[in-house]
């Protein structure tokens, strides 16, 4: 070949080594490992091996090869051959530039399973980190490479109070302006490198956060830290970025698991505070649904509108079929205060194709008939003998008794309503208790919230007791 002959006329070792690596790097760059793994092993032979370090070319040739195995898997090979070269680099000083990556590159390539080669790892970062902090400074893209590495180690190995120690360490030696003006750096390296270190630190904190009263400091500096990433994604990439929407998750998250504990101390209307934040995070499924319960529990009129109309959103781009769909109407009309369009909804519901199982369906065009004044169609469309899963037979039978009051039919609108509140106390008697629901299904504190915020509508519509405040709105505080 071309190569051979080339190869031939060549007799200096070195030139004729660096000639292979340059080829091995063509190689890899093109996908072509195995030509390139030959040639870095050619390149390598032509200095007698590893046996003996002699020469600085000698060095980056091994290091091409030992990263190549790196990338293909082979990390035990890998760490073989960074570690032949360790006598020689250290040699140039144990905070030379070269040194400090060789410890990098070498740590990267233990097994953090295994404790002697964790414990090893971790020194190697450490002195790789703290090598390049005090020789380049903390906002050297180096330094933050290695930062990053040292964080994923200890998120790796869940040592995560180490982690928490580290990444405070780090952030607090970035200079306030230097973080100020990663806001500015649209897609910058710099950003990228803070924001991995801080939700590590996040995700730290939430492991140490597990099992801990939610009023403790371990969940408030959890909540700190996912609202200043939350916030420095929300400026350097934009408020839909996909990291961006990873942080409002966590965030949502957050509150949501205050909320619940606010909600098992019986402080409904803080509870619901907490929770309305959640509906500028774009809430999944339950957080919403715990939202809407709250919602309808302390007959918030003032936000009902705006969430309401959030939840009908939700509704239209479902794209899991009309029962998810349609459980997103439902939690839209469960406040009299929505203000959506009904007959928009309505046409919504009957167009969209009906599942077998079609029970959320029907519950959720006989709530629209109701809350459009259409009591005859309601009562048509709900069935109250087939409601499908039991949590939602008690919703059924409150929205049935009202429209056939709302029709004058008292004896029917009693008998519904004597069968929702029969069916509530045995759903969820309390907010802790109550029968064995599937994970797909609200909690019980949502449902018995829902059941008491519905029962207290029914009852006015019924004039069966006068309706009474189950707890103070949180409009009212």
């Amino acid at each position: 070949s071309v190569y051979e002959l080339e190869m031939h006329d060549i007799a200096d070792v070195e030139i004729r080594s660096s000639t292979e690596r340059l080829l091995a790097d063509a190689y890899k760059g093109l996908g072509r490992n195995e030509e390139a793994e030959k040639l870095y092993r050619s390149a390598i032979d032509r200095w007698g091996g590893t046996a003996e370090i002699v020469d600085n070319s000698q060095v980056s040739a091994i290091w091409s090869l030992a990263n190549l195995l790196s990338h293909t898997q082979r990390k035990t090979e890998a760490a073989t051959l960074f570690r032949s070269t360790r006598p020689f680099v250290e040699r140039l000083g144990l905070k030379h530039f070269d040194t400090l990556q060789l410890y990098r590159n070498l740590a990267i390539c233990l097994n953090y399973d295994e404790k002697e080669q964790a414990l090893e790892a971790e020194e190697l970062l450490r002195r790789c980190y703290e090598g390049r902090l005090e020789t380049l400074g903390a906002t050297d893209k180096a330094t933050n490479v290695a930062a990053i590495s040292l964080s994923e180690f200890y998120r790796k190995t869940k040592q995560f109070s180490k982690l928490v120690e580290f990444a405070r360490a780090y952030l607090q030696s970035l200079p306030p302006e230097y973080v100020e003006s990663l806001r500015h750096k649209k897609y910058g390296a710099e950003a990228y490198y803070v924001i991995v270190v801080r939700t590590d630190l996040a995700k730290a904190l939430r492991k140490l956060a597990e099992g801990s009263d939610w009023h403790s400091d371990e969940v408030d500096a959890w909540e700190e830290v996912v609202r200043e990433t939350l916030q420095l994604k929300r400026d350097i990439h934009g408020q839909d970025h996909q990291d961006t929407i990873a942080s409002r998750k966590e965030l949502a998250s957050v509150l949501m698991r205050r909320a619940e504990q606010l909600v098992l101390e019986s402080q409904y209307p803080q509870a619901f505070e907490v929770l309305s934040e959640i509906s500028e995070l774009t809430p999944d499924r339950r957080q919403a649904e715990s939202l809407a319960a709250l919602q309808v529990y302390l007959d918030e009129e003032n936000s009902a509108r705006r969430f309401s109309q959030q939840l009908w959103e939700r509704a239209q781009v479902e794209e899991s079929g009309s029962s998810p769909a349609s459980r997103w109407v439902v939690d839209a009309l469960l406040s009299p205060h929505h203000g959506l369009d009904l007959t928009e909804i309505t046409e919504f519901l009957v167009s969209i194709p009906a599942d077998t199982n079609g029970h959320m369906p029907r519950l959720a065009l006989g709530l629209t008939y109701y809350r459009a004044g259409s009591f005859e169609q309601a009562i048509a469309t709900i069935d109250t003998e087939k409601q499908g899963p039991i949590w939602i037979r008690p919703i059924s039978s409150f929205v049935h008794a009202m429209a056939c009051a709302k029709s004058g039919d008292s004896e029917s609108a009693r008998k519904s309503f004597d069968e929702a509140v029969t069916r509530m106390d045995k759903v969820a008697p309390t907010p802790t208790t109550g029968v064995e629901l599937k994970s797909w299904e609200p909690p019980h504190w949502v449902l018995w919230c829902l059941y008491h915020g519905l029962k207290r509508e029914a009852s006015a519509v019924l004039a069966i007791e006068p309706p009474k405040p189950l707890a103070q709105s949180a409009s009212e505080k």
